[in-house]
């Protein structure tokens, strides 16, 4: 992010032993952040760093409130935020990717031709958002009420911004010329990602203002494009039934950044799907645990499926990796970035259990002679990687991969 000079940021660092600090400020120098912070004595211990800005005196904000007039800047409701785990004391800045956890939203102006606008207003939004500081997501508070925003004149006459908070609902914009008249228009319930740019453009080129939000997002980091059914990014996001997932390229192949949280149609839970340690909660981080059958399709998971890409319960042109993939995968030291330990779901026993938090399996649609599913086996700290052979019948975690 390109942070100023004298912008100041929140941390907390968290070990086995407790809080080592707890919204420590930190001021940005024009190369670092820093402040009266110093290390713990545990030079061995990791820990996990939390950052997030703009700073408040009372930490993380839980409930985030932006401003309805945003016509002097909307700075103060651009909220970032970062987690870094595995992080152990050394004499090194820590690298820290922030991101917004906020929408935002470009209005264009095409041609004006003898006219001007006076003002672009943003209606029919909620613009208070509860903020889980663990996923860094940002949900819109269900029961507040809906507000007009004021957007903020960015470039005289041709671009107008404004921050809002995600959430699905008729998107409401009036545009407001010098003579006083107003021209608006509602598209109906929009999709706005937390962390993601929407470009309206607004053309006057016709007596009437034509209007259209086009169908583009884009990474707001970099602020390219991603056209309406495009490949996302290497880095980029990946939407799918509501979730939003992050990508990374891997030997030249796009792999989700984060265990699949599809819940299966017409299943019921316990019957070949799991939440890890048995609680919802735990899903938005550690995604859901499928038993073979349910990911790869009941007709699929009855046959051997080496060499044949299976979509199973992945999105439209991604499918569950067979055991090559899997095997390329761990020749590659990707880390807490990557992994992420989830356990797994026992299953056939006497009784059905979850099992070892700090470990994480990813399943492949190959299966043994013995019809064990061939898994990618992980742990925790060091992230270690192997193939392991498991019952098709236990619960495990899904990463896709891009056709």
């Amino acid at each position: 992010m390109n942070f100023e000079p004298g912008d100041r940021i929140g941390l907390s660092v968290v070990h086995a032993s407790g809080f080592h600090a707890r919204n420590a400020l930190l001021t940005y120098d024009g190369t670092s952040f820093s402040g009266s912070l110093t290390w713990y004595s545990q030079s061995d211990a990791p820990a996990t760093l939390r950052a997030y800005y703009p700073y408040c005196a009372s930490g993380f904000p839980q409930r985030f409130a932006l401003l309805a007039d945003q016509r002097a800047g909307y700075a103060s409701c651009d909220l970032l935020g970062a987690v870094k785990e595995e992080v152990v004391p050394g004499t090194e800045a820590v690298p820290m990717l922030f991101r917004h956890l906020m929408v935002r939203l470009n209005i264009l102006i095409a041609d004006l031709a003898e006219r001007s606008v006076r003002d672009v207003t943003i209606g029919g939004l909620i613009c208070q958002a509860d903020i889980d500081a663990r996923t860094l997501e940002a949900t819109a508070v269900p029961d507040a009420e809906c507000q007009d925003i004021q957007a903020c004149e960015e470039d005289p006459g041709s671009r107008y911004g404004a921050i809002l908070v995600p959430q699905r609902a008729d998107l409401q914009v009036r545009v407001t010329l010098d003579d006083g008249t107003c021209h608006a228009k509602t598209f109906p319930q929009v999709l706005l990602l937390g962390g993601s740019r929407y470009d309206l453009t607004v053309d006057t080129r016709e007596q009437e203002l034509n209007m259209q939000l086009n169908g583009q997002i884009a990474d707001w980091t970099d602020g390219g494009n991603l056209e309406a059914g495009a490949e996302p990014a290497p880095d980029g996001m990946l939407l799918y039934a509501g979730e939003r997932y992050r990508t990374v390229e891997v030997d030249g192949a796009l792999w989700m950044a984060e265990n699949l949280r599809y819940k299966p149609d017409g299943q019921d839970y316990g019957q070949g799907y799991w939440y890890p340690q048995g609680d919802e909660a735990n899903v938005a981080l550690q995604g859901m645990l499928y038993d073979r059958k349910t990911a790869l399709g009941e007709s699929a998971a009855t046959t051997r499926t080496d060499g044949t890409p299976i979509r199973g319960i992945c999105p439209p042109d991604w499918h569950i990796p067979d055991h090559t993939e899997l095997e390329a995968l761990a020749c590659n030291e990707l880390g807490s970035e990557f992994y992420c330990c989830a356990g797994y779901w026992i299953t056939g026993g006497l009784e059905d259990k979850f099992a070892s938090l700090n470990r994480g399996l990813l399943m492949s649609t190959s299966c043994t002679d013995e019809a064990k599913v061939i898994c990618l086996y992980y742990t925790q700290p060091s992230y270690k990687t192997s193939i392991l052979e498991v019952p098709q019948e236990y619960g495990i975690s899904i990463r896709c991969v891009k056709n």
